[in-house]
């Protein structure tokens, strides 16, 4: 998804990040879709803890908002130019948060 399009990136991410008095309303329905990611990541990574993939005690919140982070991350990434090889080379240290968890 991050490159999908030129110059790459993700609208939901970087949308309105840096944003004037003008575009309050964008920024803030772009800020509320990306907490709504978060709870959906959340929920998930709770969903394992219940059902026993992740230890008893594992913290869904702060997991969630870790990898809402490898999200933007990718994001930034891809904006700047960042190869397919360069993102993917994110996702296998950021699952190994998993396994600390």
């Amino acid at each position: 998804m991050a490159l999908s399009t030129k110059p790459g990136g993700c609208l939901l991410i970087l949308g309105a990040v840096a944003s004037l008095p003008a575009s309050e309303i964008p920024r803030a329905r772009l800020q509320g879709a990306r907490r709504g990611t978060v709870a959906l990541i959340q929920a998930r990574l709770q969903r394992g803890v219940d059902d026993g993939d992740l230890p008893p005690g594992t913290d869904a919140g702060a997991l969630a908002a870790f990898f809402h982070g490898i999200l933007q991350a990718i994001s930034f990434q891809a904006r700047d130019g960042a190869t397919r090889e360069a993102l993917r080379a994110l996702i296998d240290p950021a699952l190994a948060a998993l396994g600390a968890a």
